[in-house]
């Protein structure tokens, strides 16, 4: 079983709304049961039909377990605005079954459509492309056009840390806007030769 793991930090204990959520990466369940002996437990929330978990009161040191090679630069500048914040008092970790679409495994992507632009996320690292393509991302083709963005450079434009963020910030600016067609988003977000000297 695949899932995909989600840190979710909140501020004070009781709150119901993480002041912050990152992606932490796939996780491939090996033997059934291997979460719930990690400290995960059966989310009552999931999805109808799906198997979630999640591991509540979670530590700094159980967050760098599901990070590969140390935190994520995400995962660290979040915790670095905690700090200044006054910490977390709850870190919460989500593992959501993954739905793949064929026998090889495929994921679905991930992304979020600004009318008739998907905009595709691969990871949370600053230099990750955002890849915005013209139409349905399952239909894509050689000819189909697109563009890349740097995550880092729109985290700059919404002024935000998160992928997430990142996201919510593109649906909530651009897209119930009729005005704002593929040509449009890639003159707006589109690195000019300018800035990248």
């Amino acid at each position: 079983m695949l899932y995909d793991l989600v840190a979710r930090f909140y501020k004070k204990a009781n709150d119901k709304k993480a002041a912050y959520a990152c992606p932490l990466g796939f996780y491939h369940e090996s033997l059934s049961g291997d979460l719930e002996s990690r400290g995960f437990e059966i989310d009552p929330d999931a999805t109808p039909g799906y198997l979630d978990y999640i591991k509540r009161s979670s530590s700094v040191e159980e967050l760098q377990e599901f990070t590969r090679k140390g935190f994520i630069s995400e995962v660290k500048d979040v915790l670095r605005a905690g700090e200044s914040e006054g910490g977390y008092e709850r870190i919460e970790i989500s593992a959501m079954e993954v739905e793949v679409i064929d026998d090889e495994g495929t994921i679905p992507p991930f992304g979020v459509f600004l009318g008739g632009t998907f905009v595709h996320f691969q990871y949370s690292e600053p230099e990750a492309p955002v890849t915005f393509i013209d139409g349905d991302p399952y239909k894509a083709t050689e000819k189909t056009k697109t563009f890349t963005v740097a995550l880092g450079s729109l985290k700059k434009y919404f002024n935000v840390l998160t992928l997430y963020e990142v996201r919510a910030g593109l649906k909530k600016d651009f897209d119930n806007r009729k005005c704002w067609p593929f040509g449009k988003l890639k003159e707006h977000f589109e690195p000019k030769k300018d800035d990248a000297v």
